[in-house]
């Protein structure tokens, strides 16, 4: 399950943060191919990326129409 994988992940880096940690050596600890691991971890990356533009566009869209809606109120 990723949510394991990812706890996993976590662990293994701050157990082994001095060291040279490679994709593999982390891919082993979860019991994935490295292939597998990078790919799904790409995925999330952009997924996650994604989501945040688009509520950060959602979230400007709504300040300009505030701006929009009180500029005409105050030209009235």
């Amino acid at each position: 399950n990723w949510v394991d994988a990812i706890r996993k992940t976590i662990s293994y880096i701050e157990n082994n943060i001095l060291e040279d940690i490679q994709i593999n050596d982390i891919a082993k600890e979860v019991y994935m191919s490295p292939l597998y691991y990078k790919s799904a971890f790409v995925n999330a990356h952009k997924l996650m990326t994604t989501s945040i533009s688009s509520n950060l566009h959602k979230k400007y869209q709504a300040l300009e129409d505030l701006v929009f809606f009180m500029l005409t109120l105050l030209l009235e």
